[in-house]
């Protein structure tokens, strides 16, 4: 069974199917989370096309953001530390 469902992982398309709870909860399979690289906490977007539905995963906004700013110069951590500790004063 595992060995099959990896084979359809391997493809673009494949189908599982679940049975929602009684509050439309749907358990994502665990292959399905480690090919769109979901975790604890991560948001998805659900794509509704006619009567398909496509489940995304949705990078937060500073996820996306991160890596757009380019720092001038970088600032060591313990220079980050010196400066810290300067500006609380102690």
């Amino acid at each position: 069974m595992m060995a099959e469902i990896q084979d359809k992982i391997r493809k673009r398309r494949y189908e599982f199917s679940r049975h929602a709870l009684d509050q439309g909860q749907i358990t994502i399979p665990a292959d399905v989370r480690k090919r769109l690289g979901l975790h604890p906490g991560d948001h998805v977007a659900f794509i509704v096309d006619g009567d398909e539905v496509r489940l995304v995963r949705k990078e937060s906004r500073s996820g996306a953001a991160f890596g757009i700013c380019k720092p001038e110069t970088s600032v060591s951590l313990d220079d980050m530390e010196r400066i810290s500790k300067q500006r609380a004063g102690s």
